[in-house]
Formats: C-alpha cells, structure tokens, sequence
C-alpha cells in the first residue's frame, strides 16, 4: 500500500475529464468525493447535460424513464411527477444544471473543445497532453493531466452519411435546408419559415413546401410529430423502425429491474420470450398500428439496444399522428442523393428540389424515384467521438482501438451461461469483424495496469428483462463492495424479482472510502 505522503501527491495530480453531460457531472463528483483535488472538466458547449443540454432538448422530447428511475445519488429527482409519465428533456436539462452548481460548479470550462491526446511515457511516468480549443477566441493551448476520464460517449458525434451529406445536396443543385437532428432546437424557426403549412402555396395543388426525415428512430418521430403538429408536410424514409414497447398502464418495477431468474434458467427464458412477445402484439395493438404499417418492421426488441418505452400511448404522439395520416412513411426504402432545379410560378421561377429514393428489395427504374423537398432532416445517428481524439498510434498503444474478432480465441464467460443471451440474430458483416477492447466497458486493457486513462458513458445495455442490473453486480463486486443482489435483501424465493433502487447505492462513496481506510 502507498504511504500517506504517496496517496497524497496522487490526488493532488491533475485530473482530465472530457464532457460535461451525466457521466462527466457524475465523475467529476466522485472523483472529489474521493479526495481528488484538482478535477477539471472541458465542454465544447457553452452549459452542461451533454445530449440534455438546453441547446439540443427539442420540444416534445421525452425520455424512456419514468420519475424515479433516473437520477444521481446525491441529488433526488424533484417531486411532482406521476409515475406512469415520462421524464421530459427540459426536466433533466434543469436537473443537470442543479446538479452542476452544487457539485461541480468551479470545475467546469465551458466552450473548450478537447482537440487531441497525447500519450507521453517518461520511464515510469505516463503523462496526457491535451490539445484544447478555446471556441469563442480560436486560442489553441496544450495543457499536462496525470489523468483522463473520457466522458463525451460512446455516440456523441452526430453522423452523416457522405453520399447524403450538406456538401453533396449543394453540389446537386439542392437549396433547401439540409443539417441534422442534434440541430433540430436552433433550426426550428429557418424551418418554419421555410416549410408553410399544408396547402398555403402557390400553384394549383398549393404546394408550401415539404420536409423529408431520413431516418427511423426516436429522434426522427419526436421532430415528425412537431412538425406535424405546426401543419407542416412531413416524409419519413426509412429501413426499419425502432422497437417499442406500450401498454394500458406502466410497466412494473418488479419487471423494469428483474434479476437472473429471467436469464440463466430454462423456465426464465421461456418467459422472457413469451413476455416480449405478448408486450410487441399488445404494443401494436394498443398504437392501433394497421397490419401492413412500416412501424411493424421493427429491429429485434430483444438484441437492439435502440428500443422506445412509449408507455401509456399519447393519443397524440407520434403512432396516432401517423394513423391520422399527417405523417407519410416510405419504408423499407433510403434516400441515396439530392435533385435541385427550377420551377416556374407565381413571380417567376423558384427554387426546386428534393431526394432520391430507392426502395429496399426492387430493381430497375421503378425502385427508384424523386421526392420534393424544401429541408431534410438527417436522423443518421452517432459515432464515437474517441477517433477525434487519438491518432491512430495512440489508439492502439492504449488499447482503445478496434480489434480483430478471432474465434478461436473465445474464452468462457459469465454471460456465456445466460440462456436468453444464445442464438442472437447474425450480426452486419462490418461488425463481425470487430470486438471492444474495453475492459467493463471502463478501462482500455492494454491501459489497465497505468491507472492513467478511464471511461465513463461507453457501455449500454439493453432493458432486455433485465440485463443491467447484472452487469452493476460485476462491478461493485469489482470494487469489493456488497453487490446489488445483497442491496435488494429478500429471501431465495423473492430475491430474482428483487428490485433495484437508486437508494441503494447512495452510499458507495463511503464503502469505497472505509474499505481503503482499513487496508
């Protein structure tokens, strides 16, 4: 064990950490919590909450948690919301900033872009050089941390298909507006005067405009939904829909936040299947959705990790919107470029433009056709934001680059005997080829045993009935603290349908502390 002089200069070392959304408030805190004195936590934006910051929560939005199930231990959700209603994106916007500005408030730079790092190893010392930009002055600086906690996720960089990007419908002649969803909230207005309600144009069919969404999930509803809401003309194009699940009244906790008993027995699975099962025909069912809706060509609820929670439906969300015929689909199809031209009207010629579309599973001429347009919305996604971050020597010197897949190097595995986890659907060709080298999706292996590189906000885990609370008992028992099994209490007949509190672990910090006071 080091000596108190030893641990002393330790936490008196300065301390990286990269992102200012949920992980990086909640690494930040900890980090102090455990004695760390100089934290410091760099955010391009100019406030925090990350993907719920107040310049990207969209109105409308709404999470899949229901009060109670997200919040951090020191700071308790406020009151007032019934259980069986969504968390919305403006209610944990302002829970953030509360959180901020009692923990954390000096340790934040806002505005400060993390351009690079740089490994510098000087014997045994192992040092991070981390090239900053400051955004508003365009100063570029380079400061020295013993150590960095990447906490700026997983998916945190929007993604936008090159054959379908802003550069390309420009070079095709497209003027209309074309940018992304994590855009959405500052381009509300440009749209609005771009798009005029249905019907108020010029021309005989009184054409105003239209916007096209490329994409599926979540983002691409909630923004359909507004838009649809204002009178707009929205198209989604799209492969497949994200899974949902919705019912006449709330899921239980004692389903939410179940245990082993539905994963690594033979009776359990079989439930798992037949619950998931009845809960996508009920789902189906309760949105009203026709046999033939797109919206019934879901991914797999079960191994995607892309699934909505709609709860009790809204009879005015996003599947009654589309049942109202206010929101048109084309599905399975993709839009794979950009038209632009001119058209003639009222006071001479005017801008005219839209997207091709192929459709999925046809060939020849007829798969392929033009939709007008005056905005698309590219509901694309994310990308990791680490490989902006390291150069590819970097990458692989940590161990945070992508590796090979080979079989033949499979080793037995707790969740090999999860019975629910076998046979999963075949994976696309491009993944198959790729495993994380992220040890409990925290610590590069190659990195482990310098202490010197973490990561925060890099797993995810499916609400599969449920797997989390599995992965939470590997690492406290990591940390050799009582797992999260011991925390629910119970019985052996009650403990599989135990369920999991944010309570219970409000007191990590302590156990943490007394367990390093007594070695």
């Amino acid at each position: 064990m080091p000596s108190k002089q030893e641990v002393d200069a330790i936490l008196s070392e300065p301390v990286c950490i990269i992102g200012a959304g949920p992980t990086g408030l909640i690494t930040a805190h900890t980090l102090l919590q455990d004695g760390f004195k100089n934290v410091q936590i760099f955010t391009k934006d100019e406030d925090v909450g990350g993907v719920w910051s107040k310049k990207r929560v969209y109105p409308g939005l709404v999470i899949n948690n229901v009060h109670g199930q997200f919040n951090f231990s020191p700071l308790p959700m406020p009151a007032g919301t019934r259980y069986d209603e969504r968390l919305t994106g403006d209610e944990i916007s302002a829970y953030m900033e509360v959180f901020a500005q009692m923990y954390v408030k000096d340790k934040i730079q806002f505005g400060v872009e993390v351009l690079n790092l740089r490994h510098v190893i000087e014997g045994e010392k192992s040092q991070w050089v981390v090239k900053l930009l400051h955004k508003k002055t365009g100063l570029q600086e380079e400061k020295v941390f013993r150590r960095v906690v990447l906490c700026s996720g997983g998916c945190s960089t929007p993604t936008m298909p090159s054959d379908i990007s802003p550069s390309v419908a420009e070079s095709a002649g497209f003027s209309g507006l074309v940018f992304h969803t994590s855009d959405f909230k500052e381009k509300i207005d440009p749209v609005l005067q771009v798009v005029g309600p249905k019907g108020s144009g010029g021309g005989a069919d009184g054409y105003a405009g239209s916007v096209v969404i490329v994409g599926g999930g979540r983002s691409a509803q909630d923004i359909a939904t507004y838009l649809a809401k204002a009178g707009r003309q929205v198209t989604m194009i799209f492969g497949k829909a994200d899974a949902f699940v919705a019912g006449p009244s709330p899921m239980p906790p004692w389903l939410r936040k179940s245990r082993r008993f539905f994963h690594t027995t033979w009776i359990g699975t079989a439930i798992v299947q037949l619950i998931w099962s009845i809960f996508i025909s009920l789902s189906f069912k309760m949105v009203k959705l026709p046999s033939n809706s797109p919206l019934r060509n879901t991914y797999s609820f079960f191994w995607d990790i892309r699934a909505t929670d709609e709860g009790v439906p809204d009879s005015d969300g996003f599947h009654a919107t589309v049942n109202a015929g206010k929101i048109e689909l084309v599905s399975p199809a993709r839009v794979t470029g950009y038209y632009g031209g001119l058209s003639s009207g009222q006071g001479g010629q005017h801008p005219e433009g839209g997207v091709l579309v192929r459709r999925d599973g046809q060939s020849g001429p007829e798969a392929e056709s033009q939709l007008r347009a005056s905005v698309v919305i590219l509901a694309t996604g994310y990308r990791s934001s680490w490989d902006d971050l390291f150069d590819a020597s970097t990458a692989l010197e940590v161990g945070i680059a992508q590796e090979a897949y080979i079989p033949q190097n499979k080793f037995n595995h707790e969740w090999d005997h999860y019975r629910t986890l076998a046979n999963p659907p075949p994976l696309q060709p491009e993944a198959q080829k790729w495993i994380s080298p992220i040890y409990r999706g925290i610590v590069p292996a190659k990195n482990i045993l310098r202490r010197d590189l973490a990561i925060n906000g890099a797993s995810f885990s499916a609400g599969n009935m449920q797997i989390w609370p599995q992965a939470i008992d590997e690492l406290l028992e990591d940390m050799r603290v009582p797992s999260g099994s011991l925390r629910t209490g119970g019985n052996w007949l009650t403990w599989p349908f135990a369920v999991l509190d944010m309570k219970q672990f409000g007191t990590l910090s302590e156990e943490r502390r007394n367990l390093r006071q007594a070695a």
